[in-house]
C-alpha cells in the first residue's frame, strides 16, 4: 500500500473565538436595609414631634393650675422645661433628617433610650420644682404612658416593665426625700399616682410586646417569602437555562442529524427531506402555470448526480484514510460549484454525491456540472490506479424536469441515475444531460 498523496484543501481553519469574561455584579446599598433605615427615621421624627407636645399639654395644664392657683412652679419653669424638651426634640429631628446619622451612626435603639431618658429627667426635675404637686402628678399620670410607649418601640415589653421598674422607685425615692410644701401630695394620693403609674407599665408592656412580637411575625413571614420568591427565582433562572441548553444542543443534533460527518455537507436524510419540499413546490407552481397559461419562474427542477470515478482502486491504492480525505476534497469542490443559497449539496452514499437545485434549467443545472469537472480538474488530485488518466475525475449525470405531469420524485432520481450511468458507459470524467420538458 503506497503512502497518501497530496491533496490540495480547500477548507479553512477558523480561529477560535475568544471567551466572554463575565463580571459579578458589585454589591451597593441594599434596597431592604434603605427601606428600614428610612422608616425608622420617619419614626423618629414622629417622636420627636411627640415629645414636643406632651410638653406643649404640660405647659397647658401647667396655665390651668395656676390659675386654680394648685402648683408651686412659675413661668420661669415652665419656659425652661420647654426650651429643654424643644431642644432635644429638635436634636433628635436633626440627627434623623441629615446627613449626620449616616456620618455619625447611632442604633435607633440606643436613640430612643437616650431620648426617653431625658425626658424621664425633665419629668422628674418638673416634680420637684412642683414639690410633687397636683400639676406633677397630673403630668406624670399623662407622661408615663407616653414615655414607656415610645421607649418600647424599639425594646419590646420585657424591656419597658424594666425601665418603669427602674423609674418609679426613683420618683418614690425622691418623694421621699423632699420637704413637703403645701401642695405636696399626701401619701395615700401619692401612693394611687403609684400604682396608676404601675398599671400603665405593665399594661403598656403587653401592648409594646404584643405588637413587637406582631411586627417579629411580618418580618419573619416576610423573610420567608423572600426567601421563597428567591428560590423560585432561582428555580426559574435554573429551568431557563436548562431550556436553553437544551434548546441549544437540539438544534446541534437536529444540525448533526442533517449533515454528513466526514464531508460536512448534507446527508442522504437532508437531501430526500429537501427534495420532497423542493418538488411539492415547483409541482404547485407547475400547476399554477398550467391553470394561467403564463411562464412562472421556478417551475423546474434539476438533479445533479455525481460519482468518483474507480473510488474503490483509489481506496486500494493509497488506503481508507486518504479515500476518506478525497471525500472530503471533492464535496468540498461540489459544494463550491453550487454558488446560490438554496442549492444543496449532499453526500448521496459511498463516493457518490447529489446537487439539487431548484428554480434551475437545463443550461444553468449543466453550467454547475462543468464547473465541478473543472475545479476538480484544477485540484489534480493523483490516482494512478485510474484506467482513464493519473488524476482523480468524476461522472455527472444531469437529470431536469420541467414538465411534472404524472411522474414523482423518485423518477427524477431515476432519469439522473440514468444519465449517470450513460456517462460512465461513454468513458466516465463526463457530463450527460436528460430532460423532460
Amino acid at each position: 500500500m503506497n503512502s497518501s498523496p497530496h491533496i490540495p484543501s480547500t477548507l479553512e481553519t477558523e480561529p477560535p473565538e475568544s471567551r466572554l469574561l463575565s463580571t459579578e455584579p458589585q454589591f451597593g446599598y441594599s434596597k431592604d436595609s434603605a427601606q428600614s433605615f428610612n422608616r425608622k427615621r420617619r419614626l423618629a421624627v414622629i417622636a420627636s414631634v411627640i415629645g414636643s407636645f406632651f410638653w406643649l399639654i404640660v405647659a397647658v395644664v401647667w396655665f390651668w393650675m395656676e390659675k386654680l392657683q394648685l402648683t408651686a412652679t412659675t413661668s420661669t419653669h415652665i419656659i425652661g422645661l420647654l426650651v429643654i424638651s424643644f431642644g432635644i426634640s429638635a436634636a433628635s429631628y436633626v440627627y434623623f433628617k441629615t446627613s449626620l446619622c449616616q456620618k455619625y451612626p447611632l442604633s435607633f435603639s440606643r436613640v430612643n433610650s437616650l431620648i426617653a431618658t431625658a425626658n424621664s429627667l425633665l419629668m422628674l426635675l418638673y416634680s420637684i420644682m412642683d414639690s410633687f404637686g397636683p400639676t406633677s402628678a397630673v403630668s406624670i399620670v399623662l407622661g408615663m404612658p407616653t414615655l414607656l410607649a415610645f421607649f418600647g418601640l424599639t425594646h419590646g415589653g420585657s424591656a419597658t416593665i424594666f425601665f418603669g421598674s427602674f423609674l418609679i422607685p426613683i420618683y418614690v425615692v425622691t418623694y421621699a426625700l423632699i420637704t413637703p410644701a403645701p401642695l405636696t401630695l399626701n401619701g395615700y394620693q401619692f401612693a394611687i399616682g403609684t400604682l396608676i403609674c404601675v398599671f400603665f407599665t405593665f399594661l403598656i408592656a403587653g401592648v409594646n410586646e404584643l405588637n413587637r412580637r406582631n411586627q417579629f411575625t411580618l418580618i419573619k413571614l416576610l423573610n420567608i417569602q423572600r426567601r421563597q420568591v428567591t428560590i423560585i427565582q432561582a428555580q426559574k433562572d435554573e429551568l431557563d437555562r436548562k431550556t436553553t441548553e437544551l434548546t441549544t444542543y437540539n438544534e446541534v443534533l437536529r444540525q448533526i442529524s442533517l449533515v454528513d460527518g466526514l464531508t460536512q455537507v448534507a446527508n442522504r436524510r437532508c437531501f430526500d427531506d429537501m427534495l420532497r419540499k423542493e418538488w411539492v413546490r415547483a409541482v404547485r407552481h407547475w400547476q399554477n402555470r398550467q391553470a394561467t397559461a403564463e411562464h412562472l419562474h421556478g417551475a423546474s427542477l434539476a438533479l445533479i448526480l455525481v460519482d468518483i470515478d474507480y473510488f474503490k482502486k483509489y481506496n486500494d491504492h493509497y488506503g481508507h484514510l486518504a479515500g476518506d480525505e478525497c471525500l472530503v476534497v471533492v464535496a468540498d469542490a461540489i459544494r463550491r460549484a453550487t454558488l446560490r443559497l438554496n442549492d444543496l449539496a449532499a453526500r448521496y452514499g459511498g463516493e457518490e454525491f447529489a446537487v439539487l437545485l431548484p428554480e434551475t434549467d437545463i443550461d444553468g443545472a449543466e453550467q454547475v456540472a462543468n464547473r465541478i469537472l473543472e475545479y476538480l480538474d484544477n485540484l489534480a488530485i493523483p490516482h494512478p490506479a485510474s484506467e482513464i488518466g493519473n488524476q482523480l475525475t468524476v461522472s455527472i449525470g444531469v437529470a431536469h424536469v420541467a414538465n411534472f405531469e404524472g411522474i414523482s420524485e423518485k423518477d427524477l432520481i431515476r432519469l439522473a441515475d440514468k444519465a449517470l450511468y450513460e456517462a460512465k458507459s461513454q468513458g466516465r470524467n463526463r457530463v450527460i444531460m436528460t430532460s423532460r420538458s
